[in-house]
């Protein structure tokens, strides 16, 4: 990834921080359980720590869910989207406190499911290139757990020990299904068809510590799905000094009793509705966190794996995926994106996002009081940047953000209320027919070079209404400069 493209994904992360300035995501049960359908074999999974610990309940849903996939993974099953075929693999990153169960609430779901269902984690712990193609081509189609995952993860990024050098092409080679090979004096190894589902649990302070902003920020660490399980306030330690092992598990066999009656068919496909439905989803998310298309098509794509795991979780038998299945899955999408942006908060992106801040709110100021609006005059009026230079980078992602969030040059005040206006107002209707006019769109640049009244040797007549014009989108709160 070139110095180009790792800027645009910061900025593509940046546009997610600032679409959830508004959201509260810290963790409630609450928020949880409504990703676990009531009565399906998730929530008896959820309610069982829910009853009987004070860990996060997004650690067992996620386990669970990565152990639904490693069993459809396992039996070849795929996604059929409109002759698309899909691996049921996922990457996944959840991160909690210290303490918080992560590796006790996966190994408790995992007991029960080797049990019942004979899937488990087997995927071993990647000490070198060699070993990491060595267990895949023993335990291709697998789950692969890792505690402390951030630091296997660093290791295989930066490839400095000697021993990983080529594990991050490997896989890369292994999340787009791509045929490895590895070939040494002693031996040769092919595996065709990669695929694993990987579940990597952090805390998340040294996950932070672990990988760089800039590592985050690389393409590779966008191939993961990042979850964050947050303590739940009203379940606090004190209420809970021993957990009933035997009921929590007791618990989760039957949900995974539930799951071994139903057929599992080798393919599951999208049906027409559910298509329509994805595609609604797909242009109102879009629309609602303002992500570009290579960041946003990798979460997006979740979307259909995790739909085929909602529907066994309904305990249907049928192969169809519905619209139902699809909107289940699009709620644990829309948490993936929220917690995201929690963690770009805990990268800093927050102290960008209230510089962003200061520009625009600046900016609006200019547009009401006739001040320039640049670089220059930013640094003049606006503490807490470095340098001009600094200005500079941001003004162009504030450009993308505020297009993308009218969706054009045309503020959305002036579209709702410019014909109203415009009956009113003669002066302002000529305006917009100027702007309208097909013939005159070079014109529309000069002619707001004559909205700032502080040029010389205007004519007097197109200054009054050039000033007129100004007073009066001051008032209803227009943004002419947008116009141009």
């Amino acid at each position: 990834m070139n110095t180009q493209e790792k800027q645009d994904t910061k900025n593509d992360l940046l546009k997610i921080f600032l679409a959830n300035q508004e959201r509260k995501t810290h963790e409630i049960d609450s928020a949880v359980l409504s990703l676990a359908p009531c009565g399906s074999p998730l929530d008896r999974v959820v309610k069982a720590f829910q009853n009987n610990t004070d860990i996060p309940l997004k650690l067992p849903l996620i386990s669970y869910i990565s152990l639904i996939s490693a069993l459809m993974l396992k039996n070849k099953i795929k996604v059929n989207v409109r002759g698309d075929l899909l691996n049921m693999d996922f990457w996944t990153i959840c991160l909690s406190n210290s303490g918080a169960g992560k590796s006790l609430s996966f190994n408790q779901i995992e007991h029960c499911s080797e049990k019942i269902l004979g899937v488990k984690s087997e995927f071993s712990e990647v000490v070198s290139d060699a070993a990491f193609i060595q267990s895949l081509e023993k335990h291709n189609n697998s789950l692969w757990f890792g505690d402390e995952f951030a630091q296997i993860l660093g290791t295989i990024e930066k490839g400095s020990d000697g021993s990983h050098q080529q594990t991050k092409e490997y896989l890369l080679k292994t999340y787009d299904g791509k045929r490895i090979e590895r070939t040494s004096k002693s031996s040769s190894v092919v595996v065709e068809q990669p695929a694993l589902t990987i579940l990597g649990v952090n805390t998340v302070e040294s996950f932070l510590n672990k990988i760089s902003e800039e590592s985050f920020t690389d393409g590779f660490a966008q191939r993961f799905g990042y979850f964050i399980a947050e303590n739940e306030p009203l379940r606090r330690l004190e209420n809970y000094p021993h957990y009933d092992i035997n009921l929590i598990r007791s618990e989760i066999s039957q949900a995974f009793e539930q799951i071994a009656q139903v057929p599992l068919h080798e393919q599951y496909i999208v049906t027409d509705e559910a298509y329509n439905e994805f595609v609604k989803l797909f242009k109102g998310f879009l629309g609602k966190y303002n992500v570009s298309a290579s960041f946003y098509r990798r979460i997006m794509y979740r979307l259909w794996k995790y739909a085929a795991i909602y529907h066994v979780n309904a305990l249907k038998t049928n192969n169809e995926i519905d619209t139902q299945d699809i909107l289940c899955a699009s709620r644990l999408i829309e948490t993936q994106i929220l917690d995201l942006g929690y963690l770009l908060d805990k990268y800093n992106f927050s102290e960008i996002a209230q510089k962003l801040k200061k520009i625009i709110d600046f900016k609006n100021k200019c547009l009401d009081t006739g001040r320039k609006f640049n670089p220059t005059t930013i640094s003049q009026f606006c503490r807490g940047f470095k340098n001009v230079a600094e200005i500079r980078s941001l003004l162009p992602l504030i450009a993308d953000f505020e297009e993308e969030r009218t969706g054009g040059s045309v503020p959305l005040s002036i579209s709702k209320n410019k014909e109203e206006i415009a009956a009113k107002d003669d002066s302002f209707k000529r305006l917009l027919d100027l702007f309208e006019n097909e013939e005159l769109k070079k014109a529309s640049k000069k002619w707001m070079r004559s909205v700032q009244p502080r040029k010389r040797g205007r004519p007097r007549k197109e200054r009054e209404i050039t000033k007129e014009m100004i007073s009066k989108a001051n008032i209803e709160g227009f943004d002419l400069v947008a116009l141009g």
